[in-house]
């Protein structure tokens, strides 16, 4: 479970490997999002890097607790990073390793081929996939982050010590470090990795990979200054009006339950609250993807 983030009413099976996640769906202990048992969430590549986090869910949706549930069948595997939409169901015993984008589907994959072809450890032949994602699970964790600098913080009381939320967001901050880390290698072996693939490939290798390889080593200390600077400006800037809808709705439930308050949500409310989440999250995305034009 290292670097993983599950939200309310994700449940997991036994004998799993679920590292480098983060996942939601799911509005009760009943209707719930799944983690079949022996489930692995494949997050270490044969070039040796971890620049594979996946999004199963997201954070803007998630968050309000509306979401229809994802399920991840037993016997299974994720390979990432991968991004699924909620209301997913991933076939028992599939192992999947691409993007799932549109909701409500039930997806399934066979047996793999069997074959033996040649291989060079060391050489990335496609990066912009990898990139995107990992960007957009950057901009949902920097969306985490925005809500609990603004919303989670209003639920601090006797059973949500204020000790208890400086921990959670302290590890929120590990997990965007962690991310931030694991992208910076990821962009350190591409150097190595051009020469390699120019060396296989001669004058048949791809101008514009070997542009976007490039732009990537040189510019990834770009990264971590871009996610420092919006995080300083959430530290500073929420959104008033739907604190102000959390709030009076506090106040209305009188006990102040988290999740109380989250599920009684006017769906308008929630809809606002999504829209300032996503903003934050197309933002970021956007912001990391204008650092490397070559990426188109």
């Amino acid at each position: 479970m290292k670097q993983t983030i599950l939200f309310p009413f994700v449940t997991l099976g036994s004998l799993i490997n679920f590292c480098d996640c983060l996942m939601a769906g799911g509005t009760s202990r009943d209707n719930h999002s799944e983690v079949g048992s022996s489930y692995i969430h494949f997050n270490y590549t044969p070039n040796q890097d971890k620049a594979t986090a996946s999004l199963i869910g997201d954070v803007p949706n998630g968050v309000m607790l509306n979401q229809a549930p994802i399920f991840l069948g037993g016997q299974g595997g994720l390979v990432g990073p991968c991004r699924v939409a909620f209301g997913t169901v991933i076939a028992a015993g599939s192992i999947y390793r691409k993007d799932q984008l549109k909701p409500d589907r039930l997806v399934f994959e066979g047996g793999g081929r069997g074959g033996s072809v040649p291989y060079t450890t060391g050489i990335y032949r496609s990066v912009k996939r990898q990139v995107m994602n990992n960007f957009v699970y950057l901009g949902n964790l920097v969306a985490l982050m925005a809500w609990y600098t603004h919303v989670r913080s209003r639920f601090v009381g006797d059973f949500y010590p204020l000790e208890l939320h400086k921990g959670l967001v302290d590890t929120l901050n590990s997990a965007i470090a962690e991310r931030v880390k694991r992208f910076g290698s990821f962009c350190e072996k591409l150097d190595l990795s051009k020469q390699r693939y120019l060396e296989q490939m001669g004058e048949g290798a791809s101008a514009t990979l070997l542009r976007q390889k490039e732009a990537l080593y040189t510019h990834r200390i770009r990264v971590d200054e871009t996610i420092a600077a919006f995080l300083d400006q959430i530290a500073r800037h929420g959104n008033p009006n739907f604190e102000s809808t959390i709030q009076n709705q506090i106040d209305s439930v009188g006990d102040a339950c988290y999740l109380d308050v989250i599920k009684s949500l006017d769906p308008r409310k929630s809809a606002d609250g999504t829209q300032w989440l996503q903003e934050i999250t197309d933002q970021v995305t956007k912001r990391l993807l204008g650092l490397f034009p070559a990426l188109g």
